[in-house]
């Protein structure tokens, strides 16, 4: 009797655990995410951006030259109840300044939930060591840190050049007054303009 009644609890666990483990995924809406897929792409930096010139208020001139730009297809993928699969991206690319010491990551991500559809915007000062990162959802339009207010434009003009679809990444607080204050990334052609605390500004001409 003992041991048909181990046998039964047993029984009686594996069925739990195999109930715990099969988790059902509702059928994804493949129409909306292929809307914010493609969306979502729009903002990678097109491949006809190279090194860009900027100049400061100073009138000092510099590069702000891409070091690396990529896009990677990930292999995971989630299969729902109807037999529909889909799968994450992720675009990147990274900066530095010829002059100034900073440095820029942009990660563009895509998946298959809202919350996936988002930017995250790095800034190193390799001279303070000092960093700080932050991300916008693309689908809520809402910063998804408290380190920052970042707001969309529809258009914005940067020595005589109208760009259009444009964040305004504005820090918080920063360590130091030489460390980055405001970013500004446009759709298709990335980062056109960013200020320190101190208040000095750079502009892509």
């Amino acid at each position: 009797m003992k041991k048909l009644h181990l046998k039964s609890s047993a029984l009686i666990l594996l069925i739990l655990l195999s109930a715990v483990s099969c988790v059902d995924e509702p059928c994804f809406d493949i129409a909306q995410l292929d809307k914010y897929s493609e969306e979502t792409k729009e903002w990678f930096v097109n491949d006809t951006v190279g090194n860009q010139q900027l100049i400061d208020i100073n009138g000092i001139k510099q590069s702000l030259v891409p070091i690396s730009s990529n896009e990677n297809v990930f292999e995971e993928t989630i299969e729902d109840d109807c037999g529909n699969t889909y799968g994450r991206f992720r675009y990147q690319i990274q900066y530095k300044t010829s002059i100034t010491p900073f440095y820029f990551k942009v990660n563009i991500n895509g998946g298959y939930e809202g919350d996936d559809f988002y930017i995250e915007l790095e800034c190193v000062n390799n001279q303070t060591a000092n960093q700080i990162i932050t991300a916008y959802n693309f689908i809520s339009k809402t910063c998804t840190k408290d380190n920052a207010v970042i707001t969309e434009h529809d258009e914005l003009e940067i020595q005589n050049k109208t760009y259009y679809n444009v964040l305004k990444i504005t820090f918080n607080s920063t360590p130091s007054i030489n460390d980055i204050k405001t970013l500004y990334y446009a759709k298709s052609f990335g980062i056109i303009k960013f200020t320190q605390a101190n208040g000095n500004e750079y502009e892509v001409y």
